[in-house]
């Protein structure tokens, strides 16, 4: 990963944290005192997994995307 992707890595995720972090706890405070500590690390693993998942897939940029719209969609021989 270069530089410049680590950093806007980093602050995406970040940005995430700041932005759920509210609302981790909120609903954190609805369950039983004893599972508390216990939920809030199980959802803060799941938000990471969610976001290293998001920043795994090979997903287009806009003008890739057009570029791809731009393309004839290749007939694989079969007849429809």
């Amino acid at each position: 990963m270069s530089t410049d992707v680590k950093t806007k890595y980093e602050e995406d995720k970040k940005y995430i944290i700041e932005k759920l972090s509210p609302v981790i706890k909120k609903h954190v405070k609805e369950t039983v005192l004893e599972e508390r500590e216990d939920l809030e690390q199980e959802m803060w693993i799941k938000v990471m997994e969610k976001i290293d998942l998001m920043w795994e897939e090979d997903v287009p940029g806009f003008f890739e995307y057009v570029e791809k719209l731009d393309k004839p969609i290749e007939n694989s021989g079969e007849d429809i």
